[in-house]
């Protein structure tokens, strides 16, 4: 597979995985200069919602993990949910970053980047996905035609192989 191509499933500890990183850096964000977390959050969320989860520096130190812990990486689950979630947190972390930038609207962009780490939070800690349950309603509204993750209740499609 070419690190440029979307996975169809993921397994479902490296999310987790992702989503702890993504708390630790979202938490430190207040306690240092904002700026260098949540640009390197945008960044990731970008490369995993848009270019490629493979070229993801959080994505990478997850799989690494992951693949050392006993059982291995857990069982595929579908990345069209997360890659959905990543698209939602990418809006959020862009806000919060230029919001930042500026004095008067500081507050505002750290409680958008306290929502955000506060679903990761429930991502890593009990392996809910917010973002994956919206996804799951969309499809099953008929607003999106991707097959969701297995929990989404919402069958896959014949032509959805796992990759």
């Amino acid at each position: 597979m070419s690190p440029f191509q979307f996975p169809r499933q993921v397994p479902n500890r490296i999310p987790r995985l992702v989503a702890a990183q993504v708390v630790i850096l979202g938490s430190l964000a207040p306690l240092v200069d904002h700026s260098w977390p949540l640009g390197l959050l945008v960044l990731d969320f970008a490369l995993r919602a848009l270019i490629a989860p493979r070229m993801s520096p959080l994505a990478t130190v997850a799989r690494v993990i992951a693949n050392r812990l006993p059982g291995g990486p857990g069982t595929p689950i579908a990345y069209a949910p997360k890659r959905f979630a990543a698209t939602v947190g990418l809006v959020f972390f862009s806000a919060a970053w230029v919001l930042h930038l500026f004095p008067a609207t500081v507050a505002i962009g750290q409680a958008l980047a306290a929502v955000v780490v506060g679903l990761a939070s429930l991502e890593a800690v009990f392996g809910f996905c917010l973002g994956c349950r919206i996804h799951g309603g969309l499809v099953r509204a008929g607003v999106l035609r991707e097959p969701p993750c297995p929990t989404c209740e919402v069958p896959h499609r014949a032509s959805h192989p796992t990759f």
